[in-house]
């Protein structure tokens, strides 16, 4: 047998799916997913400098992370709409657009309202990129779907991890903080240059044809109910997204209150996190060729509860960074793994299921950090942290109510489920 017969067989797995093939569009759609990356993790650290500079309470420039969830719960109900009108590609460079533009409102304006509308902007067009990058992820990857968004979800973090050290560095110069975060208006004109210039060479090439295939109307994807096992998937969306967010936010806060604890301790904390994080996203990828993507699911809640459970027991120094980033690694595939799990359970509706997958993380964004807040304000943030083995518990649960065969192949060809329409 020659070397290239003997490749294909050695490149199937246990759960015999096909090779993984990255095409352009695989990349674009990473790099797409990149600056939505860039804006979630780099505008955060700059709130209390908005604050600053617009002479208003940190309490109000909170509402700024209020206004970019509900973009996202906003834009989760228009992107499928938008995108059986003109398309993905379309769809995705509109929200591209639209994220420099509210980038831009975000960073220029001189008043709290502009500021505020700006980030709002940002995270609506955020989403129209985002939940068209994951569309075409599922759709065109057909059984590896699961690996191809945990990649793109891994660029996702990369970038992230790497923002608010471009905004740090940023305000070091004359560029002062806002020179970071402009970065990703940059990072677009880049991505858009190399887009048209890979269009030209390759017009009418393969990556193109797949990548601007006719989505199925509106009226086809909504055509009858969504099967009543999407909608307890969809819940375990919204809680491991929950588990993410409520750790990202309060457990530095706990970690900076507690005695003995070194104050570069507790503000390195999250960069812990987000390494393992980006750690488990790269690892996920391959993981989802060797084991059904519901058995990742519950070995990664079992993995970041493991993870808390050290944090919040053990207050020494190391042991807290260490569990930081074990508890990361868990937390890493949750959300990719949930939304190949929500494609699997949607009878193949890419678009709707993606758009509700956005909807879930603005929901999270929104509405998990500020219920843990009130939970902290009662009984304390070290108490009020146990709701997150409480969400730990809750998403096992309904990962085991919930089975799907994502990432799964369901025929000879080797197009599982999640290859449908």
């Amino acid at each position: 047998m020659s070397d290239a017969d003997r490749a294909p067989r050695a490149s199937l797995d246990l759960l015999g799916v096909p090779p993984f093939v990255r095409t352009g569009s695989t990349w674009f759609r990473y790099g797409q997913l990149g600056l939505v990356g860039f804006v979630i993790d780099g505008y955060a650290p700059t709130v209390r400098l908005v604050a600053r500079d617009l002479h208003i309470p940190v309490s109000l420039a909170s509402l700024h992370a209020t206004a970019f969830g509900l973009g996202f719960i906003v834009a989760s109900f228009v992107a499928p709409r938008l995108t059986a009108r003109v398309g993905r590609i379309t769809t995705g460079w509109l929200g591209a657009v639209g994220l420099c533009l509210g980038v831009g409102l975000y960073l220029l304006s001189p008043v709290f309202a502009g500021t505020l509308a700006g980030i709002g902007i940002a995270g609506f067009s955020g989403t129209l990129v985002q939940s068209s990058a994951y569309a075409h992820l599922s759709a065109s990857h057909g059984a590896n779907s699961p690996r191809a968004m945990s990649e793109g979800s891994a660029v996702a973090q990369a970038t992230g991890m790497f923002a608010p050290v471009a905004v740090g560095v940023a305000s070091t110069t004359v560029l002062g903080w806002r020179g970071g975060l402009a970065l990703d208006i940059v990072l677009v004109a880049l991505l858009g240059s190399a887009a048209w210039a890979l269009a030209r060479r390759r017009s009418g090439g393969a990556t193109r044809g797949t990548d601007a295939a006719p989505v199925r109307s509106m009226r086809t994807q909504r055509a009858g109910r969504l099967p009543t096992r999407f909608w307890g998937v969809w819940a375990s969306v919204v809680v491991v997204l929950g588990i993410e967010f409520c750790m990202s936010v309060w457990a530095p806060v706990d970690l900076a209150r507690r005695p003995g604890i070194a104050d570069a301790v507790a503000t390195a904390s999250p960069a812990f996190m987000l390494g393992g994080m980006l750690i488990g996203r790269v690892a996920m990828g391959r993981l989802t060729q060797r084991w059904p993507v519901d058995v990742l699911m519950v070995t990664s809640i079992a993995v970041s509860l493991i993870g808390f459970g050290l944090f919040w027991a053990v207050p020494i120094d190391w042991v807290s960074v260490v569990s930081l980033a074990v508890a990361g690694l868990g937390i890493a595939g949750q959300f990719p793994l949930s939304l190949a799990r929500l494609v699997a359970a949607s009878d193949g509706r890419h678009d709707v299921a993606s758009a509700w997958g956005t909807l879930a993380l603005g929901i999270a964004i929104a509405g998990a950090p500020a219920l843990l807040g009130v939970l902290g304000a009662a009984v304390g943030v070290t108490t009020g942290l146990l709701l997150v083995p409480l969400l730990c518990l809750v998403s096992g649960t309904l990962v085991a109510l919930t089975p799907t065969s994502a990432g799964r192949t369901t025929n000879a060809s080797g197009h599982g489920a999640a290859a449908t329409g």
